[in-house]
């Protein structure tokens, strides 16, 4: 599997919830632990650039594992994840929008910044909200808008595939 492919399987792992007696069967560790396997993949073979995202990636698993055993709804380590994983794809989206601006690649690169933009307003107003408590009309449209935007990232990063200079 080429490592842009992993690293948004790992994506989409860590997003779905399948739930039985209130345990998620596709545990957040195994998609972060794909994510950080693919990004170190990156890192030697595309652009050592992607060496703070696999850093960000590990410490997303970790803090994943401390909530699989610890108190899930503690604000703090809420708050810690939802951090990391942003800078995660803030890292990611950085490299991506770097190297397109570099082949001229207008579109990507725009792509990507408008992702990066969009989840960091999202994840933000979501943590606000977990802190300061909120409305829940604004929990549910930045819930939905987080989820579009998350899958479009899925989707993109998947696409950079069919790019020469991510292979």
């Amino acid at each position: 599997m080429p490592p842009i492919s992993q690293v948004a399987l790992g994506f989409l792992v860590t997003f779905i919830a399948i739930r039985i007696n209130g345990f998620d069967l596709l545990v957040d560790a195994v998609g972060w632990a794909a994510v950080a396997s693919g990004l170190s993949r990156l890192e030697t073979t595309v652009d050592r650039g992607f060496a703070g995202a696999k850093v960000s990636a590990v410490v997303a698993c970790l803090v994943s594992i401390l909530l699989l055993f610890g108190p899930t709804r503690a604000a703090l380590i809420t708050t810690v994840y939802t951090v990391v994983s942003l800078l995660t794809v803030w890292l990611i989206a950085t490299v991506v929008m770097r190297r397109a601006q570099a082949r001229g690649d207008i579109s990507t690169a725009q792509t990507f910044n408008v992702i990066r933009l969009t989840e960091a307003i999202v994840q933000i107003l979501a943590v606000a909200v977990l802190v300061v408590g909120g409305p829940g009309g604004i929990v549910i449209i930045s819930g939905i808008i987080g989820f579009v935007v998350y899958i479009w990232f899925v989707v993109s990063l998947i696409r950079l595939n069919r790019l020469p200079y991510f292979v």
